[in-house]
């Protein structure tokens, strides 16, 4: 027992026996104990464990609004800056694509021959089949040879009144060519009326021609009738309502239709030649036009006013046509300056390779068409010169003067020209009385122009001993039956029924054609009615407004104007008197739609 004592305090254990029940006290003392220094130790160590929370606490409260505003604009400027490039690189994408698209879808359509253009597969020669029969039909059709020996001078004529202003301008590549629309307004009067600007476009070579030969290109300002401005009255007549440059199921061009061919318009075409130096106003156009076919371009900035396409002189010739491009609708009021601008050589071939002339292509100009019954006025602008210069250095004509009045004089032949006091003494009425007509008209025609000096002191319009020497009854008479000049009657056929061969003669069941040939408006009212003999026209020729108000009247011999051809406008005001010597118009009146003279 002692041992165990000692043991047990050697041990540090107090003896206990067994079962006794105080044995567990010391035990639980002690832990007691041990359990109360341990309480004791985190009693003392609470505070600091409470403030580091509350740090830990407030800290991401304060810190992290701080850091959103401190981050908040970078971050923006980061995300705002990748959201526009991402948009710019998809909306670029996208324009592409669509470019690609429409180009594919546009070169399918020609590949097939769905869509009128200007190859040898769907060319001007293939539009009639193509679904435009004015193409074929048309008799007032554009462009146009201007001739300075059939133009006819009208001085009365009001100078035209350009209104353009500056601002942005939408391009296209149609396809056919380059297309420029301001997006302010601008316009131009004649005659009275206001037209508004719609678009202006480029065609290479030059589609009208002048005495035979094209410039390298031309430009067209289209306008069309402002029919709210006061004064203005739409002509009568069924116009179309189909849009310029409209195809069959060709989106781009959908977007003007029935919006300008329907309406009454005023197109401005004007010479383009090479010149030594760039056109200022051209080099902006070439730097922001797109060059695939479908395409579109804004241009903005200063100086993008259309009036620096217009030369300095705003002389003008001025004829009734129609579009130059499908559907080729005849309600074009055309106006063409006489006088070129210049585009440098460099300028010219840009718009050359995009529409290239070669075996395949022939360029973006629809070729001149028949003047036909129409006539040319040209109105001079004072103190410059009124003729333009010659279209091409290569192949330029003879030099042209500005001529007197009647084209008679300005043709006759050198030897007389040179000598005119020998024209001078040579007694008018006997040598022109005791001349026989017909070989005066047919087979002497030198006979009449080597006496200028007789028609120069003759009145505006022609009288004896003149008249009766050109034509019989005189040309101031009413114009003869159509039994004077053409055969007997026969049935008559219409236009449709006739073939016109290369040859430029009508035939009907394979034979020329001698008889009268009708045409007819929309409305059912007669549009025209011409006497033909073999396969010319001879005799008499009248032709209708769809109001049934007479439009034009004059005579044919064979082929050939020939005699007093009288026109009216659409409210029965006369228009004009020209008297017509072998297709040559020799003296002429015109009035305006008030009755108002404007040139002789």
């Amino acid at each position: 027992a002692g041992n165990e004592g000692g043991q047990t305090v050697a041990s540090g254990k107090m003896p206990t026996p067994e079962g006794s029940g105080e044995a567990p006290a010391p035990a639980a003392g002690g832990e007691a104990a041990t359990g109360g220094e341990g309480e004791g130790a985190e009693e003392a160590e609470a505070p600091t464990d409470k403030s580091g929370l509350i740090v830990a606490i407030i800290a991401p409260v304060v810190l992290i609004p701080l850091c959103y505003f401190l981050v908040k604009p970078l971050v923006s400027q980061q995300v705002a800056h990748a959201s526009a490039t991402f948009l710019a690189v998809k909306t670029n994408y996208l324009a592409k694509k669509a470019e690609l698209d429409a180009g594919r879808q546009h070169a399918a359509e020609i590949a097939k021959g769905h869509a009128w253009g200007y190859t040898t597969t769907n060319g001007p020669v293939r539009w009639a089949e193509l679904g435009y029969p004015l193409a074929y039909r048309g008799q007032r059709q554009s462009p146009i040879d201007i001739r300075e020996a059939q133009v006819i001078d009208a001085s009365g004529l009001p100078p035209l009144q350009f209104d353009y202003h500056d601002g942005p301008l939408d391009m296209a590549h149609t396809g056919h060519t380059i297309q420029i629309t301001p997006k302010t307004a601008s316009s131009i009067i004649i005659d009275g009326r206001v037209y508004r600007l719609a678009q202006f476009h480029f065609h290479t070579p030059s589609e009208h021609f002048y005495n035979g030969l094209p410039y390298p290109m031309e430009v067209h300002l289209v306008h069309v009738l402002d029919e709210n401005a006061t004064g203005n009255i739409l002509p009568a007549g069924d116009l179309g309502n189909a849009g310029p440059g409209a195809a069959p199921g060709k989106p781009f061009a959908d977007k003007t239709k029935n919006t300008t061919a329907s309406k009454q318009l005023a197109v401005i075409g004007i010479f383009i030649r090479e010149g030594a130096a760039p056109h200022p106003y051209a080099t902006k156009l070439i730097n922001a036009m797109p060059t695939s076919p479908m395409a579109q371009r804004t241009l903005v900035g200063q100086g993008l006013n259309p009036a620096q396409l217009l030369p300095a002189n705003h002389s003008y010739y001025r004829y009734h046509g129609s579009l130059t491009t499908p559907p080729l609708t005849e309600n074009v009021l055309w106006t063409v300056l006489s006088q070129p601008i210049e585009f440098s050589i460099e300028q010219i071939e840009v718009f050359k390779k995009l529409f290239p002339t070669d075996k395949k292509n022939l360029g973006n100009a629809r070729p001149p068409q028949p003047l036909g019954r129409r006539f040319v006025v040209h109105h001079r602008a004072p103190a410059t010169t009124n003729t333009p210069p010659a279209p091409t250095p290569t192949n330029s004509p003879p030099a042209v003067t500005i001529k007197p009045p009647l084209p008679i004089l300005t043709n006759a032949p050198p030897v007389a020209t040179n000598t005119p006091p020998a024209a001078t003494n040579i007694p008018p009425l006997p040598t022109l009385t005791n001349t026989p007509p017909a070989p005066i008209s047919t087979n002497t025609p030198p006979a009449i122009t080597n006496a200028p000096p007789i028609v120069t002191n003759e009145p505006p319009l022609l009288t004896p001993p003149v008249v009766t020497n050109i034509t019989s009854p005189p040309l101031v008479a009413p114009i003869p039956a159509p039994d004077a000049i053409a055969n007997p009657p026969l049935p008559a056929v219409t236009f449709a029924e006739l073939e016109i061969r290369p040859d430029k003669l009508a035939y009907h069941r394979n034979q020329p054609f001698t008889g009268k040939v009708l045409r007819t408006h929309r409305n059912g009212r007669r549009a025209s009615e011409t006497h033909y003999r073999d396969g010319r026209p001879h005799g008499s020729f009248t032709k209708w407004f769809d109001s049934g108000d007479k439009e034009y009247q004059g005579q044919h011999k064979d082929g050939k104007r020939d005699g007093l051809h009288t026109s009216w406008w659409p409210n029965g005001q006369k228009a004009a008197e020209i008297a017509y010597v072998q297709d040559k118009p020799v003296n002429s009146k015109l009035w305006d739609e008030q009755g108002k003279p404007i040139g002789n």
